[in-house]
């Protein structure tokens, strides 16, 4: 799934850049749009495969080929079968903002290598969701080229044997200035402070970024 560009909505307390540091200004998503979106998502993963196409349950909601993002109905029924979700993008992309909704709305587990240190321990975690009845788990860290993307794939399908229609991926496509931007205007981030430094980690993904393919 290709989530294209959404900006966060800052925290009440969040305090603003300075005048001298502040970014011109630029088109964003307004609260409506994103709360639309963000219920769009929520029932992309939620809503049960139909037998038939185009069929539904009574009371049922239809997911609308205009809502944003697009994705075909089919693909989005599909999605009520995942598992397991890869998520992928730059530092400050939304990753985690996308992963705490999932957690909250929908009882997702939520695998964050920021809170739990390591690779290995988030694979760890990520095994202990899956082994659970119906456990789901999706994988917030950076996930920034394929071999990286592979590792979530084979313990799915290896470890678990997880199907195709129960492992997905989502790109938050962000800009590294967007990107660098949101870092700037957030505290308390264990990794990534408010600084300079962590706008050049940024800029160190962005140019070694590899996008994911559909051969993944």
């Amino acid at each position: 799934y290709y989530m294209p560009e959404v900006a966060d909505a800052a925290p009440d307390d969040a305090e603003p850049l300075p005048k001298e540091a502040a970014p011109a200004a630029e088109p964003v998503m307004d609260a409506q749009t994103a709360a639309e979106w963000s219920s769009w998502l929520e029932a992309m993963l939620s809503q049960r495969a139909e037998e038939g196409r185009g069929a539904t349950t009574k009371g049922s909601t239809v997911l609308r080929a205009e809502a944003p993002p697009f994705v075909p109905r089919g693909v989005a029924c599909a999605a009520a079968s995942l598992r397991m979700l890869v998520l992928c993008g730059l530092p400050g992309s939304g990753k985690s903002t996308l992963a705490r909704k999932l957690h909250r709305k929908l009882g997702w587990k939520v695998v964050n290598q920021d809170t739990l240190g390591s690779r290995q321990a988030c694979m760890k975690a990520a095994r202990a969701a899956l082994r659970a009845a119906g456990g789901r788990v999706v994988v917030d860290r950076c996930n920034a080229d394929a071999a990286q993307r592979a590792i979530w794939v084979q313990l799915a399908m290896q470890e678990f044997r997880l199907g195709p229609s129960e492992l997905g991926c989502v790109w938050l496509d962000v800009s590294d200035e967007e990107c660098g931007q949101r870092v700037l205007r957030r505290f308390g981030h264990r990794t990534l402070p408010p600084r300079e430094a962590s706008l050049r980690v940024i800029r160190g993904f962005a140019k070694t970024w590899q996008a994911p393919s559909d051969y993944e």
